[in-house]
């Protein structure tokens, strides 16, 4: 019986949670990309910089996300 609400459980999270860790990892792809066209310009650091914010506030959101989402779902079961 617990393995059944066990799959049913992590098949709920999957479906909010699988699109916002996509989204983190197409971020990190994207950073590294533009890391290995490194340049010495000021244009290059503010643009990496800029992206490796976003992926910091993108890691931030997924975690408080899920947690809201975790605290909503326990509250309606």
């Amino acid at each position: 019986m617990v393995k059944k609400l066990f799959k049913y459980e992590a098949a709920a999270y999957l479906r909010v949670w699988a699109p916002i860790e996509l989204a983190v990892i197409a971020l990190a792809l994207f950073c590294r990309t533009i890391q290995i066209i490194e340049t010495d310009t000021v244009a290059y650091e503010l643009l990496f910089s800029g992206f490796i914010g976003i992926y910091v506030l993108g890691i931030v959101a997924s975690i408080i996300f899920n947690h809201i989402f975790a605290f909503i779902r326990y509250y309606k079961n």
